[in-house]
C-alpha cells in the first residue's frame, strides 16, 4: 500500500481538477481558525471534532458544501454547532447550532481535532485514498459518491475516513472505505463490501 505525507514534490489529481493537492488542502484549513471564532461565540469552550467533505462524481458536491462540526464539552448539552464553507473554500457560507441525531456517536468518543496536528489534509487523504483502492473502483463505476470524514475517536485515533460508494437504485451496492492516519498519511485499514 502506498503512502504519502506532505512532500516537497507538487502532487495533482487531475481526475479531480487539482494541481496542487496541498495547496488546495490548505485553502480548508485556513478557514479552521475563522470557523472555530464562530463556534466558541456559541459556546467558549466549543472544540472541532469532524470535517466532512463530499464529491459527487469527481466534483465538491453542489448539494452537500464542505463542512466543519464543534461540539461542547458539555455532555448534558444535546447540540452541536456547524460551520459549512464555500465551495472554493475561499470563506464560511453558513453556520448554526443543531440538534444531535438520532443515534449519533456520543460527545465523550470524539476527541478535539488540533489543527496543528494535522500534516494530511483532505486533498492529500484523497490522493492516497486514490492510489489504495479509489481510483480503480471509480473507473468501475457508473456513477458513485466520495465522502472524506476527519475525525480524532477514542477507539481509532485521529484519521481520515474516504468512502466511495456506488450510487444505485438496488438493495445491494459496492463499496470501499479507506481509513488513513491524519497525522502520517498511512493507511491503516481498506474494507470493502
Amino acid at each position: 500500500m502506498k503512502c504519502s505525507g506532505k512532500s516537497s514534490s507538487v502532487v495533482a489529481l487531475p481526475d479531480f481538477g487539482y494541481e496542487d493537492v496541498e495547496k488546495v488542502s490548505q485553502k480548508l484549513e485556513d478557514r479552521i481558525p475563522e470557523a472555530l471564532v464562530k463556534a466558541q461565540e456559541w459556546k467558549s469552550d466549543a472544540y472541532l471534532f469532524t470535517v466532512n467533505v463530499f464529491f459527487q462524481e469527481a466534483n465538491l458536491s453542489a448539494n452537500h458544501p464542505p463542512i466543519l462540526y464543534f461540539r461542547s464539552s458539555d455532555a448534558s448539552l444535546n447540540k452541536e454547532f456547524f460551520v459549512e464553507l464555500s465551495q472554493d473554500f475561499k470563506s464560511l457560507a453558513e453556520w448554526g447550532e443543531e440538534s444531535f441525531a438520532n443515534g449519533q456517536t456520543p460527545i465523550i468518543q470524539y476527541q478535539a481535532i488540533k489543527p496543528e496536528d494535522l500534516k494530511i489534509g483532505f486533498a492529500q487523504a484523497l490522493e492516497i485514498a486514490e492510489q489504495n483502492g479509489g481510483s480503480d473502483f471509480r473507473k468501475n463505476q457508473e456513477s458513485y459518491s466520495i465522502t472524506l470524514d476527519l475525525y480524532n475517536k477514542t477507539a481509532v485515533g485521529f484519521e481520515w475516513g474516504v468512502y466511495y460508494y456506488e450510487l444505485t437504485d438496488a438493495d445491494t451496492y459496492e463499496s470501499i472505505e479507506i481509513y488513513l492516519d491524519a497525522a502520517t498519511g498511512a493507511v491503516k485499514d481498506i474494507k470493502t463490501n
